[in-house]
Parts: C-alpha cells; structure tokens; sequence
C-alpha cells in the first residue's frame, strides 16, 4: 500500500473547512482513500491541528487506520516519523517544504501576482509576498518531482513559460463537482435553514473570501445599480457573501459604498453572513435565486459554478481564461466583463428573470465536468505519483 502525506504545513492559522485549497484537498483525500491502495497522512502544525482533526474526522470514522493525522512542529521530525512514500504539497507558498526529504507533488494553483491586471495590485498592496514568491516559487518547482496544475490556462502561463518547467515535469488535473460530498451534507429544511442564516428574503450568492481578485466591490455596485431599476425595486433581493467585511480591507471598501446608497432601505440588501460551515453549502445554494461569479481571475474553473450547477441553482459568470477553456456556448452561462458595472447589472437582472431552463442549459454545457468524480480525480493523481515513484526508485 503506497503512504501518501499531504503536507499541511502552515504556521498559521488557515482553514481546511472554509476555503478553496482546504476544500480541495478534503475532497482530494477522500477520492484517494476511496481507491483502498493508498494510505493518507495529514501533516499538520499545531495551530492548526484541532480544526484539521474536526474536519477530517468523518472520513477517519470511514477508513480508519488509513488516515493518519500527524502533528509535527519541526520538519526533521517529521521526516523522522511520517514513514511516508511520497508528499502533495498544496500551495507554493510552504517554503518549508523544502526540507522534506522524500519526494512531492507541488498543487500550484495560479500566481496571481503575475497575471495581467492583477499584476499591479498585488505588487503595489503587497510588494513582500510578492517579491518572496518571485523567489521561492522558482525554487518550489524546482524541488517538485512533479507539477500539477487544474487548467490549461495556468499550466501555460504560470507553468511552462512563467516558471520554465519542463512539460515532463507538469500534469493538468482538473477539479471536480462536489457531488459525493454535498450528498453526505444533505439539505436543511428551507425554513430552518433561512432563520439560521436570517435570509428571509431572496437573494443571489457569492460564496467566497473577500480577496482583490475576487470582485466583491464591483458586484456590490452593480447590484445597488440593479436595485434603482424598477425590476430592481420589485424583486426585494439581497446580495450574499460569505465572509465577514472585517477580514479583508476591501471589506470596508464594500461598507462604505454600501452605506453611501441614496436608498436607505437598500443599505441592509449587502449581507456579510460570515464564513459558514462545510455542511450548510449545499442548503445555501439550493435556496438562492441565483449565484453570481464575478472574479477577475482564477486558477481553474471556479468552485461555484460546479457547486451551485451540483444544486440546480442558475448562474451569472464572469469570462475569464479557465471558464471559457471549458465552457464553448458562455451565452447560457449569463456572462459579462468582470471590469464593466453595465455588463454586470444587465447580467443580474437575466438572472432575476431566469427561468428553470437556464439552469439545464447551463448544466448540459458543463455536463463532462459534472459527471467527473473525485475517484476520477484521485485516479489520475495516482498516475502521476506512480510515475513519480517509478522514476525514484
């Protein structure tokens, strides 16, 4: 049985539970363990160990023995006592992956700081990370025994021409719709779920952490612009977000343009609901007249898509690389220019209008990646670590 370690390596306090890496690799380690050849280590530091032991411990009722949660402070120790075979490293960023002394698989995501647009933001806002990453993602790669990349886009840009990497050294896996997962979530009653939440109205959702390329302050303008409009007025909506307005700059940005509002009833329409458990996802979805993806750049198709698609609820989505790389009709996914308040509003209001059929459209555009399991995924993570470990020994 080939021992696989994910090295959760941050010395910090991140979350495996409510973000994009941390989700992914939830579901990365459940489609592994469901293959029954592989035995799963978490390596976690301590001021992350407890949520990680939280989150992870319905699969450890599921398969036991065969995952392990290690928690270590020092790399050399970890070397010492983790007896793995190989290592998946989830971000560019764990520069003490370095001193891992089996081979990994780096999951590099996107560089966003490199890409155009965002180049100047994340230069100018944060210009260490920045100039930190310029040197250790390099570095990062050059270590890996291999490169995985979720899109064609990334593993261009970032990946052959960005960072040199030889094509031999790159693999593109891309992610899959939470079908299994929301499933064993299940739903809430509709009327438990929008007391919990306070949402008692309708509303349209971005299910996301406040981040710059993310888009949250543009999309709040053009929905107050959506509510000066009759149709605006009429439909009673509310905006979503899933974070708190406190944990990001631009969340204060996004409060002092929502408070501005001529409108003062339209002031309490921008609801930051905090960022909810795994488990109420699906519900949030299901009873949302629509989801809205405005960002300015991802690293692969975004979450939301597959999740709200995985839920029968319509969409509105921003044309960036990694969405028109998969989707050829971006007509039925109700699109607009991530820059353009005109485009975003008109985009809002198709979505208010949206009929049942849209969503079908929508679900039969992306029908492939829909139908693409986590077991698929993991399958193909495992061609790449069986290759790996072929060319080590």
């Amino acid at each position: 049985m080939v021992s696989i370690g994910v090295f959760w390596g941050y010395s910090f306090v991140t979350s495996f539970d409510q973000e994009g890496i941390g989700r992914y690799f939830f579901r990365l380690i459940e489609g592994l363990l469901s293959k029954r050849v592989y035995q799963m280590k978490v390596a976690v530091q301590p001021c992350n160990y407890e949520e990680l032991e939280r989150v992870l411990q319905p699969l450890q009722l599921s398969y036991g023995v065969h995952l392990e949660l290690i928690k270590f402070t020092h790399v050399r120790d970890l070397n010492r006592r983790a007896n793995v075979d190989i290592w998946i490293v989830p971000y560019v960023s764990l520069d003490n992956a370095l001193q891992l002394s089996k081979p990994f698989l780096l999951c590099l995501h996107d560089l966003v700081y490199r890409h155009p647009h965002l180049s100047e933001i994340y230069r100018r806002k944060y210009p260490e990370a920045c100039a930190r990453l310029e040197l250790l993602a390099p570095l990062m790669c050059q270590r890996a025994a291999a490169v995985v990349f979720n899109s064609n886009y990334i593993l261009q840009y970032d990946g052959l021409e960005g960072m040199g990497l030889p094509k031999w050294k790159t693999a593109l896996i891309r992610t899959s719709a939470p079908v299994e997962e929301f499933q064993l979530f299940g739903v809430l009653s509709e009327r438990r779920f929008r007391q919990k939440y306070n949402l008692m109205q309708p509303y349209f959702l971005f299910p996301s952490a406040v981040r710059d390329h993310k888009n949250h302050l543009r999309l709040a303008q053009a929905f107050l612009n959506f509510l000066h409009t009759r149709e605006g007025r009429r439909s009673n909506m509310q905006l979503v977000f899933t974070d708190h307005a406190h944990n990001h700059p631009l969340g204060g940005e996004i409060e002092r343009l929502v408070q501005s509002c001529s409108i003062v009833a339209h002031r309490s329409s921008v609801r930051f609901i905090g960022r909810i458990p795994s488990q109420d996802l699906p519900s949030l979805y299901r009873y949302a007249k629509g989801t809205i993806v405005p960002t300015l750049f991802e690293g692969s198709l975004p979450f939301p898509i597959l999740e709200s698609l995985t839920m029968n609820t319509p969409l509105a989505v921003s044309r960036i690389p990694v969405t028109t790389e998969l989707v050829n009709d971006l007509d039925s996914f109700n699109d607009f220019d991530p820059y353009s308040l005109a485009e975003m509003q008109a985009a809002i209001s198709k979505l208010w209008r949206a009929d049942p059929s849209v969503v079908e459209r929508q679900k039969q555009e992306l029908n492939v990646v829909l139908q693409r399991k986590w077991s698929d995924v993991a399958t193909e993570y495992g061609l790449v670590i069986a290759n790996v470990l072929k060319l080590s020994n």
